[in-house]
C-alpha cells in the first residue's frame, strides 16, 4: 500500500511539473518566449508624429537605446526603435522575428491586433554599430600587449564587416593622467586607427580602469550616430587611480550602452571588478592570457552584434487620439 501511495505521489509530482513547465513556456514574461515593448504614438496637426516611452509596459528582458519617427513620403510614417537587445543577467538572446500590433489608447476595451492598412511595413534590421575599445596600457600588460592589440584590431575588422556604417574609437589608459582617446573612424578609415593601436606605447604603473571606461561612455554620448553604441574593455587589473571610484562606477552602470569586459588574470586581479563594469555577467570574460581569447572570439563578436532595429511604417494620418504600438520580439538563446 505504501508503495502504491509513493508511486501515486511521484506521478502527481510529474504531472504538476509538466503543467508548470508548459505554463512557464507560454507565460509572456518567461524570458525568450515573448519579449515586447509598448509605446504611445500620436500624430497631431501641431506636433506631427511622435513616439513616447511607457516605462511600465515592457517585458523585463528587452532593452533599447533610442527611438525616432519620420515622414518618408507616400503617406507613410516610419517608426524606428533602435539598438534593441534581449538579455538576462547571464544570457543574451538572438532576435529572429518581429510582430507589431496596435490598439487605441483606451488601455482596457480594445485588444491589440496586427494592422492591415499597409503591406510590407514591418522590418527587422541589424543595427549599425559604434564601438569604443578601452585598452589597458599599464606596465603589467607589456608582455601581452602585442596579442591584446591584435585582438582589438580583429574586433574592429569583424564589426566593420558586419556594419557598413560602423564607427570605431580607442581609449588607451594607464593612470588617470595617461588617458588618451582617438577620434572615431569609419570602416573605410579603420586602417588609420589600427596603425595607432600598433604605435601606441605610453605605459604607466597605475590603473584608472573606471576613469577610462567613463571616458568611453562620454564619447558614445557625444557621438551623433543613428545606430547602436557599445564599448569593449581589455584590462588585467583592478582600479587603483580613478577619482571618486564609487560614483564613477555608478555613472557607468547607469549608461544605456552595452559594455563588454575582457579580463586577463594577473597578481591581485579581481574578476568582480570587471563584472561590475560589464552590462551582464555574460558580457564579462576572464582568461589567463590574451591568446586564450581565441576560444571566445566568435561568441563575444556574436553578442556584440546581437543588436537590432525594429522598424514599423504606418499611415501618416492625423489622429484624434493616441495609439498604443506593441513591438513583439521572437527570440532564441545563444549557447
Amino acid at each position: 500500500m505504501k508503495r502504491k501511495n509513493g508511486l501515486f505521489l511521484i506521478g502527481m509530482f510529474l504531472v504538476v511539473g509538466l503543467v508548470l513547465l508548459e505554463a512557464c513556456q507560454k507565460n509572456p514574461f518567461w524570458v525568450g518566449e515573448s519579449e515586447y515593448v509598448t509605446f504611445l504614438y500620436s500624430n497631431t496637426q501641431a506636433n506631427g508624429p511622435k513616439l513616447e516611452t511607457l516605462q511600465d509596459d515592457k517585458s523585463a528582458f528587452i532593452y533599447y537605446e533610442n527611438t525616432s519617427t519620420e515622414k518618408v513620403g507616400n503617406g507613410r510614417v516610419r517608426i524606428r526603435v533602435g539598438g534593441v537587445s534581449v538579455r538576462t543577467i547571464n544570457k543574451i538572446f538572438n532576435i529572429n522575428g518581429l510582430v507589431v500590433k496596435e490598439k487605441q489608447d483606451d488601455r482596457i476595451r480594445e485588444t491589440f491586433s496586427e494592422p492591415t492598412e499597409l503591406e510590407d511595413n514591418v522590418f527587422l534590421e541589424k543595427s549599425e554599430l559604434a564601438t569604443v575599445l578601452v585598452l589597458d596600457m599599464t606596465t603589467s600588460m607589456k608582455d601581452e600587449i602585442k596579442t591584446t592589440k591584435q585582438y582589438a584590431k580583429d574586433f574592429i575588422d569583424l564589426l566593420a564587416d558586419s556594419s557598413k556604417n560602423a564607427q570605431f574609437a580607442v581609449v588607451f589608459f594607464s593612470s588617470k593622467d595617461k588617458i588618451y582617446a582617438t577620434p572615431f573612424f569609419s570602416s573605410s578609415t579603420r586602417g588609420i586607427l589600427k596603425q595607432q593601436i600598433d604605435n601606441y606605447s605610453d605605459y604607466g604603473d597605475k590603473t584608472a580602469v573606471l576613469a577610462a571606461t567613463y571616458k568611453a561612455i562620454q564619447m558614445l554620448q557625444d557621438l551623433s550616430f543613428d545606430g547602436s553604441k557599445s564599448m569593449i574593455l581589455f584590462s588585467d587589473g583592478s582600479d587603483t587611480d580613478s577619482d571618486q571610484p564609487d560614483s564613477t562606477l555608478a555613472r557607468i552602470q547607469d549608461s544605456q550602452y552595452d559594455r563588454m569586459a575582457i579580463g586577463f588574470r594577473s597578481k591581485g586581479f579581481k574578476s568582480n571588478d570587471l563584472q561590475d563594469i560589464a552590462t551582464a555577467k555574460s558580457s564579462c570574460y576572464v582568461v589567463d592570457k590574451p591568446a586564450d581569447l581565441e576560444d571566445y572570439f566568435g561568441e563575444i563578436a556574436q553578442k556584440l552584434t546581437a543588436k537590432y532595429d525594429f522598424i514599423y511604417e504606418r499611415s501618416d494620418q492625423i489622429l484624434n487620439s493616441s495609439r498604443l504600438i506593441k513591438f513583439i520580439a521572437e527570440t532564441d538563446k545563444m549557447e
